[in-house]
């Protein structure tokens, strides 16, 4: 049965019920602060009237101080807000009422990474987390496993929201209108640009929430950010809240971790054992009618489409469609010359949003200074912090400021040998920049 977020019943006195609570149990008003530790002042105030919203702290404290059952609880909680949105915590908040997107396909590869997501937000260890990366590198899947994960683990309540301006790519799965509205307002507020710290949306989803632990995700935050005064109010008084964003560059938020979406892992040319872009690239090339055969995921012609999109699932999905109608030696060299010429899905045409807009995109986005020093590094085939030292004269610390903005956009790949990090642009990313791979 649904839970019913909103109420029709006339709001009750918070003031009364408190007085008849505490004169019930027997006790002064002096005996209730001691117990609660809230001041006899206070408890005077709320029973006169004279202050009508108490803090939620400060209601669990009364109602541990009276030792209040359950539902008495509820309705002492629900009396401190009446017209709240998101009603008191009730107990009928679960999983059923906000229940994360479905995806349509399994997911390919991201085990690892999904795995330390849930774990770190399942534990409270992380509660702001925003995924980055290049657009197309699939962010939003992965933000829909871990939130089905978590939904299916622990039966958490997911609220799913696309971020102001953004267009949804999923739809969201609240079963409940005014906690729907409730849970869109607030993130509205979240990016509002003005206005004092607090707001009602705000506060309504924080004491909704409470401690109960819950999964809040935005996806698709653009160049627009989240205020850090807000996002603290609510994260501070909704203890049981982890938020999840996925964002292009990072958001930049006070006790933010920053999760790096990178490419799928790509064939190396010494080693014939399938990895997951291959798996991808495959199965999707089969559905568009390719021969099994000339797409078998270890094969070399597979492994060098892999390589030339650099292991991006939008573009991986993009070509293998256009195998419907070219066979696989007209793609490769076709994005032989530009890795970038076939990324929109033959079989949609324009109905889907052009893979190349959004890359192109990410680069409009980059800091000037950065985006001059990526388009002076498309003419390297790999390069060192060193490298970057030499071609723009800068110190080592704004040489690495620049190669970690590079990074957290999701324009460079990056490998690890002793001693030292070796990074790559992106091969979509130099055909979209106008240089060749």
């Amino acid at each position: 049965m649904a839970a019913q977020v909103m109420t029709d019943e006339p709001p009750v006195d918070f003031g009364s019920l408190l007085r008849q609570h505490r004169t019930k149990v027997g006790l002064t008003q002096r005996e209730l602060a001691d117990l609660s530790t809230i001041s006899v002042r206070a408890i005077r105030d709320l029973e006169q009237g004279r202050a009508r919203r108490p803090r939620q702290d400060t209601v669990r404290l009364i109602a541990d101080g009276l030792r209040l059952g359950r539902q008495a609880r509820i309705d002492l909680e629900t009396a401190a807000c009446p017209r709240k949105r998101g009603g008191a915590l009730r107990p009928d908040y679960d999983a059923d009422l906000a229940e994360p997107p479905t995806a349509a396909e399994a997911m390919v590869g991201r085990e690892a990474e999904t795995e330390t997501l849930v774990a770190e937000l399942g534990s409270g260890h992380r509660r702001l987390v925003d995924l980055v990366g290049l657009s197309g590198v699939g962010k939003t899947r992965l933000a829909v496993e871990v939130a089905n994960r978590l939904h299916d683990r622990d039966h958490l309540p997911v609220l799913w929201t696309a971020a102001p301006g953004a267009v949804p790519a999923l739809a969201p799965a609240i079963r409940d209108d005014g906690l729907a509205t409730l849970v869109r307002e607030c993130v509205q507020d979240l990016f509002a640009a003005a206005g004092p710290a607090g707001s009602r949306a705000v506060t309504d989803l924080a004491e909704l929430v409470a401690g109960r632990t819950t999964l809040l995700v935005v996806d698709g935050i653009g160049t627009r950010r989240p205020r850090a005064d807000r996002m603290g109010l609510l994260l501070r008084d909704s203890p049981g809240l982890r938020v999840l964003v996925t964002s292009a560059p990072p958001c930049e938020l006070p006790d933010e971790w920053t999760f790096l979406v990178s490419p799928l892992a790509v064939p190396d040319p010494q080693d014939t054992e399938p990895v997951a872009a291959a798996r991808l690239f495959a199965d999707h090339a089969r559905r568009a009618g390719a021969d099994p055969s000339l797409v078998a995921e270890g094969g070399p012609e597979v492994a060098e489409v892999c390589r030339l999109l650099d292991g991006m699932p939008v573009a991986l999905t993009a070509v293998a469609s256009w195998l419907a109608v070219y066979g696989m030696d007209r793609v490769l060299d076709t994005l032989r010359a530009d890795p970038a010429a076939l990324l929109d899905h033959i079989s949609a045409g324009r109905s889907r949003p052009d893979p190349r807009d959004g890359l192109a995109r990410c680069l409009f986005d980059l800091p000037t200074a950065d985006r001059q020093v990526l388009l002076a590094l498309c003419d390297l085939p790999d390069f060192t912090l060193d490298d970057v030292i030499a071609l723009t004269g800068r110190s080592l610390p704004e040489c690495g400021h620049i190669v970690r903005s590079l990074l957290t956009h999701g324009v460079l790949r990056v490998r690890h040998e002793p001693g030292r990090s070796v990074f790559r642009v992106l091969n979509l990313v130099r055909a979209v920049a106008g240089g060749r791979p």
